[in-house]
């Protein structure tokens, strides 16, 4: 969010309704505003036409560059991501309706079924559907934070020196069912092998989690080339991975 990522409209059509100037903050944070029945925060409705209508919620205070009835090509800039509204951190919500009815862009018609042939996707190009993988993950000389992760200012050291008080990999990942394996690994000089795992307990949208050691007696790490791996497992096959090289300075 502070970097600024830009919100495009995902198809041509007509600004029909828009909200810009509520603040970047999660709800029950001091200061909060009252979000009831503006839970979307600063967003865009856009009716492409044939009833079809798309949603662009939680966009950053101040960002919205359109206006109401104004008409907009595919990939036209509405604003920015934000976490407006009811957000617990920067992200776009992107809703698609079609006939006031809520769509699923990959399978526009429904959910196939043995005398209904896949629909066809509304992604052009197509694009894979995800149901989990890693979102970021880095080095770190210390423990991390859940909020420096979301806020996105979590380390992610390519260099520690010898002396760092410990080395961290963290990793943040989304779309976490009950079973789901999270699998970390450190390897270094002299054959430093470091190896960690973590069960996931339940169904959770996003998670942080993090590994790491202390130098031990010597109080230094071995210079030269670290690596760093990350794996999601499920049900025995990896369905995201991670590999993050690391250089310690003598």
């Amino acid at each position: 969010m502070n970097a600024g990522v830009d919100v495009l409209a995902a198809a041509s059509g007509v600004v029909r309704g828009l909200r810009d100037g509520m603040a970047d903050i999660a709800p029950g944070s001091p200061g909060a505003p009252d979000i009831a029945g503006r839970e979307c925060g600063n967003g865009v409705r856009i009716d492409h036409g044939g009833g079809w209508v798309s949603q662009y919620c939680h966009m950053k205070q101040g960002s919205i560059e359109v206006r109401k009835g104004q008409r907009v090509a595919a990939g036209t800039r509405l604003g920015q991501v934000g976490m407006s509204g009811k957000a617990e951190f920067p992200h776009l919500h992107f809703a698609l309706r079609h006939a006031g009815r809520i769509a699923d862009p990959f399978l526009p018609h429904g959910e196939p079924s043995c005398t209904k042939a896949l629909a066809a996707s509304l992604w052009k190009p197509p694009i894979p559907y995800r149901a989990g993988g890693i979102l970021g993950a880095g080095f770190a000389p210390g423990p991390v934070t859940y909020e420096a992760v979301l806020a996105g200012s979590a380390p992610r050291r390519a260099r520690l020196p010898a002396d760092a008080p410990a080395l961290v990999l963290w990793v943040h990942l989304f779309g976490l069912r009950k079973g789901d394996l999270i699998a970390f690994a450190i390897s270094g000089p002299g054959g430093l092998s470091l190896k960690s795992s973590t069960p996931v307990t339940k169904d959770t949208a996003r998670i942080m989690r993090f590994y790491g050691k202390r130098p031990g007696d010597r109080g230094r790490w071995p210079a030269g080339e670290y690596r760093g791996f990350v794996r999601l497992m499920r049900d025995g096959k990896q369905i995201g991975a991670a590999e993050i090289p690391l250089r310690v300075a003598p």
